[in-house]
């Protein structure tokens, strides 16, 4: 840490040192080496260069090594001309030292020399030769000590330059002149002595001697130090110091730092030596600015790294939130900091919105929204586009207004860095650090980098997204325009061309698509457009009038425009062209310069006859300038619009255009102004009546550059007339769909009158039999009377679920389990051509879904599946749990949640797209007339939804198809769902309990009340609701409620069970119904305590669904 003046006595002990380690340097035996390497690299403090006779460098030391830049290694073999100056190698100066070395013995100087780097230091030298034991001259040894700093110091300095040779013959009386000298160094200096404790470990040290660099370095007096130890003027003095300082003395051997001294923050580079038995001297110098410097050049590499990995990232990433996540992990990683946010701000409600932050484990989250007043008066700086740089929170008064919420978050030190856009502040990004900290430039830079880089990045994905999204409004607008437009790559090739095509090229524009314009046009017209292709490829907008014969023969004159399209790297991806007819106009102007010599008379003409166009046109024209003021319109608005002339003049044009329309109008004007293209825009103009008019207008720039004129033509009779045609269309979609919905009931009543033929033909029967007697052999009327009422409610169960309307029993579920109870159904129902395979998650979660419901959509999509492989395949039916979060949940159009997935896959023929974005569609089939209905799948899909969850089709064609269905994750063990056999007949159950029967139809009524008396239950009858609800609010007893949905009266069975709980909060329902409104029963769900069956039904399972309701079961 630092060095100080030697003692006269200590200074002619350091002198004699070094020459006997030079003496005995030389004296060892070759064998020797390490010994004679570790003398001669002791002398740290010199630097010593071995010669041999000639002048070349053999050896050096560490302390050359230091002072000139050159390893032993690279230097050895090299003249000593290498570190003398120039001019000194003219005169020879190496050469004659060596002569006066072997002549004299010694040989002294003090002059410049070179360090590798070329920089230049001013060294006291000596030189020796060096003799072997037979006197032989073997080569010289030079000796260097840098005194730069003292020959540029005075003349103080300059009378060192024999610093050697004149401490041996002056040292007796230079004691005071070298006191002057320790004091000018401007390396600092210490000695001092190590203090102990019981068992002689260094505790502190005392200050005996300082000189006055050390004093400037620590704002300290000489007198203040002296005599007191290192812990009472520096009290967070770190033991590290105390350490290697006692370390110095009790071994004795030298040591060398650079380190940061704590207490002011300086970083020294020093040399640490023993003085005595507990004595030590330093020297040191401060190398703050090239420590800092080197950390700079250390962060800035780390930074770059960073910034090109970030890029990287954020190349492949499509989400925002990604991006975000990025930036933010990057910048708390690199900059270690405790806690880094982004967030978005509403400068109009000085709200900050953190959708993503970033933090270390622990540290409290910045997520949500916060108001500007939350980050005090500093809030200010960044709405003026301020960087806000606090270093300790606790001493900027800055901060003093948010204070405590700074100390919730443990933040001690902070940067907000405001993000602007179009001269609007659009975001923020927040660095906090858990410690005060000092920001330094690099730091700041780096956190500007990562800002702006993600907001660019932000931005791209959100402008991608917006290109996607307007593709098809593009092509509208590039087809209505009455221009060819198209575009060719940079191979020349067209990749797209408008409506407008045909009449420029003699087929339609998909025959130009994907040929070259080398192709497309005759040599000679392609040469003749050959440069201005060249200049838009080199991105030059080109513009060019060329004659054009038209596919009908006529020859025509175009304005073609060529534009150069950039890709996101602003390099020249292609071109576009805009062709426009102008023959008219190129004529006018042919007959305007045949008519030269009449040009006075013929301009009056063509004048008056513009402004008798200008007056007669119905067209809508103007003069106007970019700053929103008319300068000219033509009578034809008075007349369509109703306004005066003044009126018009007088006021914006921005105020007649409807708010809706006018950003469309300012980007056409904008893109007029830059490209100088003519340019059309729709929008509506309010008239002075207050109505609204369609205006197509065409505008262009004015000769000047500076005005616009333009001709608008009322469009609103074709604006209405559009509309019509869509309301049209809308209705002959309903007709078809109506007709659709038509041919689908007559198909159900054909089918259900075929069942009620059998049902009532059975009863009929069964009835004449009774009648005769005849009693044997009743059973089979009984039964296929039975079977066709089970077919029958199965058909409007079809039904009800096409509607997505049925009633849904839901129940806790294990699919695993369906599956497998159906496995043998499903490959009796495919057929031995069809090979089964079933993949099922060994710890699949459970749902909550109509178990019936899920066996026959998985049978359907079996069934479906075979169907695709008439000459046989393969079905593989697997279930996976699936976690989604809120990106990939948007994706399959469901809530972020888990979620059970239920797949069906096979490899038949599979499904071209536009097939696939029909199949959930009702009444689309891809089946032959009469074999499908196009309901399955549009059944299934709506027990899905109804169910909470979704269904995805993935095929290729010739490849298969898969089907998918995502039913949310329900926490209850799932019981399991297994086929109930025919119930038998129940013993009476009842014990005084009661069950009020409400329906409508009085033979479901005598039905219901016989069961419950076959039961042993009291049965209390209503038909209709209010009826029923008479009861309910009575003090009679009522231990269930059977009741009908569809009710007449106005009030349906669920708003009567609803109204009856406010009274009898425990009342267990039963719906028995055929037929459900979603808004009745919750959207397809029950509240606790409430079920339902649906009619039909048979009278062993309502019996047994009524005892287990009584029951609790």
């Amino acid at each position: 840490m630092a060095e100080s003046a030697l003692s006269h006595a200590e200074l002619q002990a350091e002198v004699r040192r070094l020459r006997a380690a030079l003496d005995q340097c030389t004296a060892l035996p070759p064998q020797d080496a390490q010994r004679r390497l570790a003398i001669f690299d002791g002398a740290i403090d010199f630097a010593m260069i071995v010669l041999d006779p000639a002048g070349v460098i053999a050896d050096w030391n560490s302390g050359a090594e230091r002072l000139l830049g050159w390893t032993a290694a690279e230097i050895r073999g090299a003249p000593a001309e290498r570190f003398f100056t120039p001019e000194d190698n003219q005169s020879g100066r190496a050469s004659l030292e060596m002569r006066l070395a072997l002549q004299d013995g010694r040989a002294e100087d003090e002059r410049w020399h070179l360090r590798r780097d070329g920089t230049r230091f001013w060294a006291s030298g000596e030189m020796h030769p060096l003799h072997d034991d037979a006197g032989t001259h073997t080569g010289f040894v030079k000796i260097l000590r840098d005194r730069t700093s003292q020959h540029l110091a005075g003349e103080a300095l300059r009378d060192s330059q024999r610093y050697v040779g004149e401490v041996q013959q002056q040292l007796a009386e230079s004691e005071r002149y070298w006191r002057g000298l320790f004091e000018q160094l401007d390396e600092g200096f210490i000695l001092g002595t190590i203090l102990r404790d019981d068992q002689g470990r260094g505790r502190d040290w005392r200050y005996d001697q300082v000189n006055r660099a050390w004093c400037t370095h620590f704002g300290l007096s000489a007198q203040q130090a002296v005599g007191q130890t290192a812990r009472s003027l520096f009290p967070d003095l770190e033991d590290l110091w105390v350490e290697d300082f006692t370390r110095v003395v009790d071994t004795g051997q030298s040591f060398s730092y650079v380190r940061q001294f704590q207490h002011n923050g300086r970083w020294y580079e020093g040399h640490a030596h023993k003085a005595g038995p507990d004595s030590f001297l330093v020297l040191f110098l401060d190398v703050t600015e090239r420590e800092q410097a080197a950390q700079a050049t250390r962060d800035e590499e780390r930074y770059r790294r960073a910034l090109a990995e970030l890029g990287e990232g954020f190349s492949q990433l499509g989400d925002i939130e990604a991006v975000t996540d990025l930036a933010c992990a990057t910048l708390g990683t690199s900059l270690d900091a405790h806690l880094v946010g982004y967030g978005l701000v509403d400068a109009e409600a000085e709200t900050i919105t953190v959708g993503r932050d970033w933090t270390i484990p622990g540290a409290r989250s910045l997520m949500g929204t916060l108001n500007f007043h939350d980050y005090g008066s500093y809030s200010e700086s960044f709405k003026r586009g301020e960087t806000v740089v606090i270093e300790d929170v606790h001493a900027d008064p800055r901060a003093r207004d948010n204070l405590a919420a700074l100390q919730r978050l443990e933040t001690r030190a902070l940067v907000n860095l405001p993000l602007f856009e179009h001269g609007n502040l659009v975001a923020l990004l927040y660095v906090g650090s858990s410690q005060p900290r000092r920001w330094t430039p690099a730091e700041l830079q780096f956190i500007r980098e990562v800002a702006n880089r993600t907001r660019s990045a932000t931005a791209r994905l959100t402008a991608e997204r917006a290109l996607r999204d307007s593709e098809l409004n593009l092509r509208l607008v590039a087809d209505t325009l009455p221009c060819l437009i198209a575009f060719v790559d940079r191979d020349l090739i067209y990749r797209f061309a408008n409506v407008e095509a045909p009449k420029w090229f003699k087929d339609a524009p998909q025959s130009i698509l994907g040929r070259s314009m080398a192709e497309v046009f005759a040599p000679e017209l392609f040469a003749a457009r050959r440069p201005a292709i060249q200049a838009a490829l080199d991105g030059t907008p080109a513009r060019l009038d060329l004659p054009w014969a038209w596919p009908d023969g006529r020859r025509r004159i175009a304005d073609i425009h060529y534009r150069p399209r950039r890709d996101g790297r602003g390099a020249v991806d292609g071109f576009y062209v805009f062709a426009q007819d102008v023959t008219v106009q190129r004529d006018a102007q042919a007959l305007i310069q045949a008519q030269n010599l009449s040009l006075s008379q013929e301009v009056q003409a063509r004048t008056a006859e513009r402004d008798r166009l200008w007056a007669l046109s119905e067209d809508l024209l103007l003069t106007a300038d970019f700053a929103g003021q008319l300068l000219r319109v033509s009578p034809s608005w008075s007349r369509g619009l109703g306004y005066s002339e003044a009126e018009l003049l007088s006021r914006p044009y921005t105020e007649l255009i409807h708010p809706d329309d006018l950003p469309g109008v300012l980007v056409a004007l904008d893109d007029l102004r830059r490209s100088g293209l003519p340019t059309r825009v729709e929008n509506r103009v309010q008239a002075a009546n207050g109505s609204w008019r369609w205006l197509s207008w065409t505008l262009s720039l004015d000769t000047d550059q500076e005005h616009v004129t333009g001709a608008g033509r009322d469009i609103t009779r074709e604006k209405d007339a559009a509309e019509t045609q869509a309301l049209l269309e809308e209705q002959l979609r309903q007709s078809q769909k109506m007709e659709a919905v038509g041919q689908l009931t007559g198909g159900l009543a054909h089918d259900f009158n075929n069942l009620l033929a059998g049902i009532v033909g059975s009863l009929d029967l069964l009835t004449v039999r009774i009648g005769q007697g005849r009693l044997n052999n009743l059973e089979r009327y009984t039964t296929a009377a039975q079977g066709a009422a089970i077919r029958a409610a199965a058909l409007t169960h079809r039904l009800l679920a096409f509607s997505r309307r049925q009633t849904l029993d839901p129940k806790p579920t294990d699919v695993n389990r369906l599956v497998a109870g159906m496995e043998d159904l499903i490959r009796r129902t495919v057929g031995p051509a069809i090979q089964i395979e079933v993949v099922a998650s060994s710890e699949l979660w459970s749902t909550l879904v109509d178990p019936p419901q899920l066996e026959n959509a998985l049978l359907n999509l079996c069934i479906n599946a075979r169907d695709a492989m008439p000459e046989g395949g393969r079905i593989f039916i697997e279930t996976a749990n699936r976690a989604l979060d809120a990106r990939m949940a948007r994706v399959r159009d469901l809530e972020p949640g888990e979620y059970i997935a239920l797949s069906v896959t096979d490899n038949g023929c599979g499904m071209p797209p536009e097939v696939i974005a029909k199949a959930f569609d009702p009444f689309f089939t891809t089946k032959p007339i009469g074999v499908g209905t196009g309901l399955g799948l549009s059944m299934i899909y709506g027990f899905v939804r109804q169910s909470g969850g979704q269904a995805r089709i993935h095929s290729q064609v010739d490849e298969g198809t898969s089907v998918t269905l995502f039913l949310p994750r329900h926490r209850e063990t799932a019981a399991g769902v297994d086929l109930i056999a025919s119930q038998p007949a129940l013993p009476r159950q009842g014990h005084g309990e009661t069950v009020l029967v409400v329906d409508d139809e009085p033979t479901v009524r005598m039905l219901v009340v016989e069961v419950l008396e076959e039961l042993g239950y009291a049965a209390l009858e209503a038909a209709d609701a209010s009826s029923g609800l008479r009861l309910l609010e009575s003090d009679v007893r009522i231990d269930l409620l059977i009741s009908d949905v569809g009710l007449p009266g106005g009030m349906n069975g669920r708003q009567m069970a609803d109204a009856a709980r406010q009274r009898r909060p425990g009342l267990k329902v039963l719906f028995i119904t055929g037929y459900a409104e979603n808004a009745v029963v919750g959207n397809g769900h029950l509240e606790s305590g409430m079920h339902v069956m649906t009619k039909p039904f048979a009278m062993d399972a309502l019996a047994v669904r009524i005892r287990d309701l009584i029951e609790g079961t």
